[in-house]
């Protein structure tokens, strides 16, 4: 928040002002805990030729945008401006969830689109918590690739989400089923419990059956996947030699190798 009595603080004040003025009727609590959290969000550094009122109309747009949706899927929307300047608004209203801002934030980069300003407000209704999410953003030179990005960033996102327990229950079944076969050290156990406990973002999750054959390849066992891993084309395994692999082929063949394994996927993340 903008320390009281500070150039911040007022420009803030100036932004909620002429929001009033705009929309020409008192404030609702969660209307005006909508305009404050976005006016604390603007910096007069960002959009330096951007009056409070300018402001104040970009910020009514995404709050009709967000009034008008309820729905649990993402609605995101793409359109160009030219005053007061040239840019593209990227607006996206969906229910609050965690890693939105940042999924987002690394689909823009991704996409090679230059960010010049952001309000997140998080609001409270009748539904539950809303995220509404307004970007200003350098005219763009492909749109359409930028909306894909972000789609797609979003999806991932909800995927985790929606599975997260489940995952974390497919944590606890594994170290169970160490324990039952009286597999791995102490020391691995405690790890997998460690990672349980709130200090590791499960994305995905899957089962896969690795033979023991020399030459045999590992194969995803069907209806395993969690998160992202529930697309069955979306591949962290790629290559017989990879580290993951050749680790846990050798522990299938009895030559010794631990029973937990940490690898760097060939996948990037979003």
């Amino acid at each position: 928040m903008p320390t009281p009595g500070s150039d911040r603080e007022r420009a803030s004040a100036r932004i909620v002002e002429a929001y009033a003025d705009l929309n020409g009727a008192r404030l609702s609590d969660v209307e005006r805990s909508f305009i404050d959290q976005a006016a604390a969000d603007w910096s007069a550094d960002d959009l330096a030729d951007w009056s409070a009122r300018d402001l104040a109309a970009a910020a009514s747009a995404l709050w009709r945008a967000g009034a008008a949706r309820q729905d649990q899927a993402p609605w995101i929307g793409l359109r160009a401006i030219q005053a007061p300047e040239a840019a593209h608004i990227l607006e996206i209203v969906q229910p609050d969830a965690p890693f939105l801002v940042a999924s987002v934030m690394g689909a823009i980069v991704e996409a090679g689109a230059r960010v010049r300003a952001m309000i997140h407000p998080v609001i409270e209704t009748g539904g539950g918590r809303r995220s509404l999410m307004q970007v200003i953003l350098a005219p763009l030179a492909n749109p359409e690739a930028l909306t894909s990005a972000v789609e797609a960033a979003l999806a991932d996102v909800w995927a985790a989400v929606r599975d997260f327990e489940a995952m974390r229950q497919a944590m606890r079944e594994a170290i169970a089923g160490l324990e039952r076969a009286d597999r791995g050290s102490d020391e691995e156990r405690a790890f997998l419990r460690w990672l349980d406990e709130g200090r590791f973002v499960f994305l995905g999750t899957r089962a896969y059956a690795y033979p023991a054959a020399e030459d045999a390849t590992p194969e995803p066992i069907a209806d395993t996947g969690l998160g992202v891993l529930r697309n069955p084309d979306l591949q962290i395994v790629r290559q017989a030699n990879d580290a993951a692999v050749d680790a846990a082929l050798a522990g299938r063949r009895g030559l010794g190798h631990p029973a937990v394994t940490v690898a760097k996927a060939n996948l990037i993340s979003r």
